[in-house]
């Protein structure tokens, strides 16, 4: 392992594109990839593999590998040539995409530009000619070692490529035949799969290597390694090209139009990128190095889409096909995106492909067929997604299209109810191996049934608003009774903090303290934490924070690392957690320290599934895998800019502003319910000094904003924090309702609460208060961490609420 003093990175951030002043900037590799297709790049500037996900088995998406400490390995390696001479190109002002890199070199007297882009299904090396003073005959060519680059597999057969003059390319083709009866993993978290499948017995991947210029192919003994030469030029754009097809047709019909199309698709694939980034919210928090990773993050989403499969994504830029839990966690980063077009793209893909017994897969096999199943309660992820599509857009007809899926999560979740405590048994999503954290089968887990909640408290809104009153009560009721079990069972007072999981038979506690025990997707997820948030985010900064990341579990917890992996690493997902219980807490330790993390991984050009800091010193050694990015991290990282740098939440009823930090917040251009907001938040401090929408001062005794205050199709936000503590009562949350009739002066506070479904109002007051509701005194219960008191409200209530401090 290169330590990463003798490695530093040396990116620059002035685009929102990372660039490499010299090679790679200091990164010892970095990994790019579009749709099926991926490549990894190395320090010394070679390829170091190249996969391709097609018709094959699951473990057969290698096709190619060089030698990251070496460049004798020459996987379709390029130089410049004059005469007997061959000079490589060396990177420099090299722009870092997700899709490949674009850069200049200087050889010979001669200026480059030189490209590395992956379009869906192939590899183009592209090289121009910049300035040639001398008119120098130079030529491009490319060295391949064909008989140790291409990957060896048991049952896999290879054909030795062949030129084909006509098409003037190299052709060979790859045989993966897979004998193997595939009947689950051997772990507790797949214990009850019993599904026997056949992943890809047999497909054959046919590859061929072209160029848009004519060109000469020689091959050294024994096929120790191939020389591809284009004819000189002295100014003309050359490319080379790897294509991938799984049959020999289609691969013939696509050399034939790269060779004539190849220059026009990758400027199209570089400005359809620069479209992208304007079309996004334009985001600036005032640090170079996260405005260039709040950009890229939809990017990377952008880029694992499996183009021919709608709504499909594979699980990262490097390894893996398509996932359930992770091709999940972009439903909300994508609506923030300006991109819910493609969420509901999502959402269409997992209905579809619901499986009659399991429903969503957590694994797909290339065929698109269920390999690993998801528990069930952890598939209400999919219905916290539908709720945060429909809270952005008001796409009810959606909705009524794809409630046939949330249905089946509920009807599947309801036979394995825990007695009367709404909690449900079943596997845990997390860990891969439960058994370390003394999981045994009969398990009620605490990130599942998180995620359970959101879904139950999703469902009672939109089983209301299709008018289901029966539905919509019963998810009331159910995540009333599971939010009580869930402080009861899962929620340690001594330790103030929730365990991983108790036993189903008896509720017997297993105290192991995971960092991601509440999944926050929805704004009802606050509602698990509100009983003792002030508790809940001291654990985390004292027992869970580490110098680069949050662990999975605190080091004294004895399943730490007990499965030598997830049990110690971090957990990307789990930073909606972290973000948001500070942000309750106005508390901005956590967002800075968060965002100092985001930005070292971004310095390294990642945003890895994970980080193992084993040792107290790690980050010495850099991140666990260079160059990666996984889309459970960038679409948790995308969220938390929302929620967590700009305080902001959504609803069906309107958005939610939580002040707190001084990091100034520039967004323009988010389109929320067809209004293009430009949202301004400067100053510092946990209050409001001033809200304006349009210029004009909205309610000071309320954070929320109702959709129908937007008209016409933009808007402009301004909101100043303060540390001056409000002269009167603030309502801070109202999540799911609607607050009306509002009014506010010193010491008092007069509102008109509703809803179609049930929901709480917290109110900051200073210190003890009196209520009135609908006339009447009631007693509250003041929470002394966040200065707030909370009053329930139930569906369809109309509540007069009175607060005098």
């Amino acid at each position: 392992m290169i330590n990463k003093s003798t490695l530093p990175t040396k990116l620059e951030f002035s685009e929102l594109t990372p660039i490499a002043p010299r090679g790679l900037g200091g990164l010892l590799q970095d990994i790019f990839a579009n749709g099926r297709i991926c490549a990894k790049v190395g320090w010394h500037g070679g390829l170091i593999d190249v996969l391709y996900w097609g018709q094959q088995h699951l473990r057969a998406p290698e096709f190619f590998s060089g030698n990251l400490g070496s460049g004798y390995h020459k996987l379709f390696c390029p130089c410049v040539g004059l005469g007997e001479n061959r000079y490589y190109l060396p990177l420099k002002n090299t722009k870092l995409y997700p899709f490949g890199l674009g850069g200049e070199s200087r050889v010979i007297g001669v200026d480059f530009k030189q490209e590395l882009l992956l379009l869906p299904d192939a590899l183009v090396q592209r090289f121009e000619v910049l300035s040639n003073p001398k008119k120098l005959p130079v030529f491009i060519e490319m060295f391949h070692n064909e008989r140790f680059c291409a990957v060896k597999k048991e049952n896999r057969k290879w054909s030795d490529f062949e030129f084909n003059a006509r098409l003037n390319a190299i052709v060979a083709s790859c045989l993966d035949e897979n004998p193997e009866v595939f009947k689950g993993e051997d772990c507790l978290s797949q214990s009850k799969h019993d599904i026997v499948l056949m992943d890809a017995p047999h497909a054959t991947t046919w590859i061929g290597v072209g160029c848009d210029s004519p060109m000469k192919v020689r091959c050294a003994p024994q096929r120790f390694k191939l020389y591809l030469t284009s004819e000189p030029n002295q100014g003309r754009e050359i490319s080379f090209f790897v294509v991938f097809a799984n049959s020999r047709e289609k691969l013939m019909k696509r050399l034939g139009e790269l060779s004539k199309n190849v220059h026009q698709e990758c400027q199209e694939l570089v400005s359809g990128y620069e479209r992208r980034l304007l079309s996004r919210p334009q985001i600036d928090v005032g640090n170079p190095v996260l405005n260039s990773a709040f950009s890229q993050y939809p990017e990377v989403i952008h880029h694992v889409k499996v183009h021919d499969r709608p709504g499909a994504l594979r699980g990262a830029l490097q390894k893996g096909f398509v996932w359930g839990w992770d091709g999940m966690t972009p439903f909300v980063p994508t609506a923030w995106a300006n991109e819910s077009d493609y969420t509901a793209q999502m959402l269409k893909f997992f209905h579809e492909t619901l499986h009659p017994r399991w429903g969503i897969p957590l694994e797909f096999t290339t065929a698109f067929e269920l390999r690993l199943y998801t528990p069930f309660p952890a598939q209400a992820q999919y219905i916290a997604g539908l709720y945060h599509y429909i809270a952005i857009t008001g796409d009810w007809a959606f909705a009524r299209e794809v409630l046939p899926t949330c249905q089946f999560i509920l009807d599947r979740c309801r036979e394995h109810l825990v007695k009367d405590t709404g909690l449900v048994s079943w596997d845990a999503l997390w860990p891969d191996f439960p058994e370390e954290m003394e999981e045994d089968g009969n398990d009620i887990n605490s990130l599942n049934n998180s995620l359970l909640y959101q879904g139950l408290r999703s469902l009672e809104y939109i089983f209301d608003k299709l008018e289901d009153a029966k539905s919509a009560k019963e998810c009331c009721e159910w995540a009333k009774r599971l939010r009580a079990s869930f402080v009861k069972y899962l929620y340690d007072e001594e330790k103030g903090y929730f365990i991983s999981s108790c036993s189903s038979k008896d509720f017997k506690p297993r105290k192991h303290y995971c960092c991601q025990a509440v999944f926050w997707l929805t704004p009802f997820a606050r509602e698990l934490v509100s009983h003792a948030p002030g508790r809940i985010s001291s654990f985390m900064d004292k027992h869970l924070r580490s110098e680069k990341c949050l662990l999975s579990l605190p080091k004294w917890d004895t399943a730490w690392m007990q499965d030598g992996n997830q049990l110690g690493s971090s957990f990307p997902a789990a930073d909606y957690l972290y973000v948001n219980v500070h942000k309750e807490m106005g508390n901005d330790y956590g967002l800075k320290t968060w965002l100092g993390d985001v930005e070292w991984f971004w310095r390294h050009h990642t945003a890895p599934e994970a980080f193992t800091p084993e040792a107290e010193n790690e980050d010495e050694r850099g991140p666990d895998n260079h160059g990666c990015k996984q889309i459970q991290a960038v679409s948790t990282w995308y969220g938390c800019l929302y929620n967590g740098i700009a305080g902001l939440d959504a609803d069906h009823e309107g958005i939610t502003l939580t002040p707190w930090s001084d990091i100034p917040v520039n967004i323009r251009g988010l389109r929320l319910r067809g209004t293009s907001i430009d949202l301004k938040i400067s100053g510092r401090g946990r209050y409001i000094g001033s809200l304006k929408l349009n210029g004009k001062s909205l309610p000071a005794g309320s954070r929320k904003i109702a959709w129908k205050a937007f008209k016409g199709k933009t808007a402009r936000l301004e909101l100043v924090r303060s540390e001056k503590v409000p002269s009167h009562p603030v309502i801070v949350r109202a999540d799911g309702l609607r607050v009306k009739s509002l009014d506010s002066k010193p010491g008092k506070l007069s509102a008109r609460i509703e809803g179609d479904m049930s929901g709480e109002v917290v109110v900051q007051v200073r210190g003890k208060a009196r209520v009135k509701v609908n006339g009447a005194v009631v007693k509250t219960n003041y929470e002394p961490s966040t200065s707030t008191i909370t009053l329930s409200v139930a569906s369809k209530e109309k509540m007069e609420l009175d607060v005098v401090q």
